[in-house]
Formats: structure tokens, sequence, C-alpha cells
């Protein structure tokens, strides 16, 4: 066989190796996986074969921090047959079909890195890794304003601080309408913040921050009215406070001349009252 002959046929050994290898595989849904505590939880995984013909076994095994490797469970192809270590028997259930594994009950001992092994006859190997978190509640919110001072020009900053939680979802409104997809003010850090450029009176009022996820919900607000470095709310607090006043002032009138009319009505009332009786 001459060197290009020799050539063309290595090239094709590659190529079928390649496609022998390729053939072999494991994917697992997520690179991290949140379950809530007490409830079942699946490890989503898909095999990459035509046929479980070939395949020899898939193993699962758990790393738990300050732990070894722990083997949960072996599922042999060729016997269809589950081997499961003593600790997981009544916990979790498997999908030979796909190698997903569910935690019946999930704890918070079961934290930890899982590995998904499928190995084939030849002896080839292909693994995945998913890591098992507790999905955790909202925690308590705070929420703190920082002003960005420029020339005459005011930038404010509203911060959403969640103390704790999982897939936090960030809503923002003021004064109970929803701000969150307002064209001038910018969203960033997830929702968490909150950019209002070149404050003027109308952005002054209650901003209330809403965190929730699966779980809960918190809410905290804050007033930028109370805050007398901001000229602008400053002087709308103070024309609110002059229209109150004005609107105050008819209202104790009508309180006065009302009072002194029904004053003159009782005092009347007993003056008739004593001479009738006298009459008597």
């Amino acid at each position: 066989m001459d060197g290009s002959g020799a050539g063309s046929l290595f090239r094709l050994l590659l190529m079928l190796c390649a496609v022998r290898a390729d053939s072999l595989g494991v994917r697992v849904s997520e690179r991290r996986t949140l379950a809530v505590l007490g409830q079942p939880v699946t490890l989503w995984s898909e095999l990459g074969l035509e046929s479980g013909e070939r395949l020899h076994g898939i193993t699962w095994r758990v790393e738990r921090e300050g732990k070894g490797p722990t083997r949960i469970l072996q599922h042999i192809v060729a016997k269809n047959t589950t081997l499961t270590s003593s600790p997981y028997r009544s916990r979790v259930s498997f999908d030979p079909r796909t190698g997903s594994l569910r935690l019946l009950a999930f704890s918070d001992s079961d934290r930890g890195l899982y590995w998904i092994t499928v190995t084939a006859a030849d002896g080839a190997e292909a693994r995945d890794q998913t890591r098992l978190d507790v999905y955790e509640p909202v925690g308590s919110l705070h929420v703190s304003v920082t002003p960005n001072w420029t020339s005459a020009v005011v930038n404010v900053t509203l911060s959403c601080q969640v103390m704790g939680g999982s897939d936090i979802h960030v809503l923002w409104d003021k004064d109970g309408r929803n701000v969150t997809d307002w064209s001038r003010l910018l969203s960033r850090d997830a929702g968490l913040d909150l950019f209002l450029p070149s404050l003027s009176v109308s952005d002054c009022g209650a901003f209330t921050c809403t965190a929730w996820n699966l779980l809960n919900r918190q809410t905290s607000s804050l007033y930028l009215t109370d805050y007398l470095d901001m000229p602008q709310c400053r002087s709308m607090s103070g024309a609110s406070v002059r229209i109150r006043l004005l609107l105050l002032i008819p209202a104790l009138l009508c309180f006065f001349v009302l009072s002194g009319a029904l004053a003159c009505s009782l005092t009347g009332g007993k003056k008739a009252l004593k001479k009738n009786h006298s009459m008597v």
C-alpha cells in the first residue's frame, strides 16, 4: 500500500473512532439544581446513545461537603437490574431510559455534587454533573438611597438589599404603580437597583421593592420626601404642607361656625325649658 493509501486509511480510522466516541455521552439538564426541603426533586439527564444495547451500565454518585464520593446506585443494562446503596433504597427512584435520578424527599444533608457516569460495553465512559442546593425563601429586605451629585443635577440610585433567598425576582413600584419597566428609569443588577437620572419633583414619593420566589415574597418601602438633601422633594413636601393648610382652614371655619350654632341652639332650648317649668 502506498503512502497516500495508508494516509487515507488512517484518516478513515480516525473518523470511525470519532463517531464511536461521540455516540457515547450523557448530559444533565442543569448545572445547578435547587430543591425545596421535604419535597421531591429530579436530576434530569439525557443519554447520548441510539440504542441501549451498547450501554453496559449507569452509575450515580454524590460528593457531599467534608465527605468522599458515595455511590447512590448502579444500573446494569444487560440484566435490567438497579443496585441501590442501602441509605438510598427507599429514598430514590431511577429512570433507566434517560438516566434521571429522583430524590423522593429532599433533606439538607442531600446537598452536594452529583455525578452520573455511563459505561459502554467496551469500557468507554462519559460523565456529567450537577450541584444540588437548597431552594431558600426570600429573607428580609432593606431599601436604601444613594444620591450622586453632578453639578446641579441629582442622580439617585435606589438599592434593594435582599438578605438571602433563591431564584429571586424583583419588582419596583412608585405610589402603587409598577415602574420597573419605565423607559426613564434604569433597572440594574438583576433589578435590585433602580437608577433615577436627573431627579425631578415627579420622581419624589414612595418607592417599594418587592422580591419573591416560589416560596414567599417580601416588601420594603422608602419615601424620597423624607430626605432633606434632595431639594426637589423638599420643595414638594413644602408645597404639600401649604396645600393641606389651605384645605384645612375652610374646614376649621365651618367647624367653628357649626359649633357656635349648636351652642346657641342648646342655650335657647335650656331657657325655653326653664320658662315652661316656671309657668307650671
